[in-house]
């Protein structure tokens, strides 16, 4: 069995005192960046003005931020209900966010302001979803640095010939004056996986770097198949339909237990089915509209 990768944890970037400048926060920002820039690029290729894709990542990020939090906040309380013990360092704290519950969120605002401004929706969503897979690809890196989002240990690491793709997090990061403890050693303490002396995790798989690279290979599908577009909003919902896909089969490898779960499902999968029944719906709106104008266009032709 080949070595796995151990210590992969680098939460903290710079700290000066009690100040620091986080990995996955700076990961984040240049996420935002990278995929911002994508969603003007194409945004100048269809004629979509540049200030409305300025405003639309400004109203969607700030939701984003209620929004994961609101939702981490719910997991919470139906989960373990830590936040009950510390209300307000869970609420205000740098971290805990669920991507799911953010995205859910920014897609009213952003709809509200598209109808009110009177844009096209379904073309600025393409837009935006050039980009959006681009920036989370980064983000998850950023998970991994943390070492948050973490995956189940690897069973009979001895004999499993993937073993080697398996990390183990450490039990404490040191940066100047602050003391970060790791997760998934926190939580495989609890559970019994390793013994109260042990310095790091057990086995675990990297799903946040999986979830990373699917998305990176989101982003890259989406960019080949953009010319081939049949109608407005197939680009926004084919990124739904391929994330979906790809979270639902990765949340079969999560190993953090502060998730939540509906019955044999986690809460993440249960709202993911939700989303793939809608957007199957959506698609053969959009794709019935578009093949209902195609006739009657042919039709007017003949005429």
């Amino acid at each position: 069995m080949r070595e796995s990768i151990r210590l992969p944890m680098h939460p903290i970037l710079v700290s000066l005192g009690d100040f620091y400048i986080g990995t996955y926060g700076l990961l984040l920002a240049l996420g935002l960046f990278l995929g911002s820039s994508v969603a003007l690029w194409r945004a100048r290729q269809v004629g979509v003005p540049s200030h409305v894709i300025f405003d639309l990542i400004f109203y969607g990020v700030l939701a984003g931020i209620v929004g994961s939090r609101l939702a981490y906040i719910v997991v919470d309380l139906l989960g373990e209900q830590t936040l009950l013990a510390h209300p307000a360092e869970m609420v205000f704290s740098r971290t805990n966010f669920v991507f799911l519950g953010g995205f859910l969120l920014a897609i009213p605002v952003c709809v509200f302001y598209l109808k009110r401004g009177g844009h096209n929706g379904w073309l600025v969503a393409d837009v935006l979803a050039a980009g959006i897979p681009l920036g989370h690809s980064l983000g998850r890196i950023g998970c991994f640095m943390a070492g948050c989002c973490y995956g189940k240990a690897v069973e009979n690491p001895e004999s499993n010939p993937l073993s080697f793709l398996g990390v183990r997090f450490p039990g404490i990061c040191r940066s100047g004056d602050i003391v970060q403890y790791g997760l998934a050693y926190q939580d495989h303490i609890h559970q019994g996986l390793i013994g109260p002396d042990a310095t790091e995790s057990a086995l675990v798989w990297p799903v946040q770097l999986f979830e990373s690279a699917g998305n990176l290979a989101i982003f890259l599908i989406l960019f080949l198949l953009w010319k081939r577009r049949a109608f407005n909003g197939q680009m926004f919902l084919s990124y739904i339909l391929l994330y979906g896909i790809l979270r639902f089969g990765l949340e079969f490898l999560r190993g953090d237990v502060a998730r939540g779960s509906i019955g044999p499902v986690s809460t993440s999968q249960g709202l993911i089915a939700l989303i793939l029944v809608a957007v199957g719906a959506f698609w053969f709106r959009r794709w019935r509209k578009r093949f209902s104008s195609g006739i009657a266009a042919r039709k007017r032709s003949v005429s």
